[in-house]
């Protein structure tokens, strides 16, 4: 199977059919890379790094990989259609307003859960600690509710900016 291909090919279409998605791709023989950046500072940057093994996903200052599968490219493209949208969110722990640990935590209709967690392994452990959450909302979330506008979060703390 040819990844970086097969996820360009397959971004190329659904990206069409979304012009609202500012996005940028930039495709080498054997590596395929889409970055669509925040739009506004509560917001967080996507970027897709496809290889011919595995994906890198980076959100916002942490990132995830995985291994290549059948059904991978579906699986890229469902997960960056949630973190376009409010039901899914970056919540970082910070000390010294430096974060150490990144969460990407998904909303399900009643409470957050975390999808994918990362950290550093040294930081400032005596440092002030805040919280930091971010959030796109280029598409609408899927269990959001209409009528209430963004997801209710912010028991964690506030998004504040970079």
């Amino acid at each position: 199977m040819n990844l970086p291909g097969s996820f360009q090919s397959y971004g190329t279409t659904v990206l069409a059919r979304h012009p609202e998605i500012v996005h940028e791709w930039s495709i080498e023989s054997n590596r395929c890379d889409l970055s669509i950046p925040a739009r506004s500072p509560n917001g967080f940057d996507i970027q897709f790094e496809i290889d011919m093994d595995a994906a890198t996903v980076h959100w916002g200052n942490w990132h995830t990989r995985f291994e290549s599968t059948d059904t991978l490219v579906e699986e890229l493209f469902g997960l960056l259609r949630d973190m376009l949208s409010p039901d899914m969110r970056i919540r970082e722990l910070c000390a010294n307003s430096k974060p150490y640990r990144g969460f990407l935590e998904t909303y399900d209709g009643t409470h957050w859960s975390t999808e994918h967690e990362m950290g550093l392994i040294i930081w400032n452990y005596f440092g002030k600690r805040s919280v930091r959450t971010y959030s796109n909302s280029i598409l609408p979330g899927r269990m959001s509710k209409p009528d209430l506008g963004a997801v209710p979060d912010r028991q964690h703390g506030s998004g504040d900016a970079r």
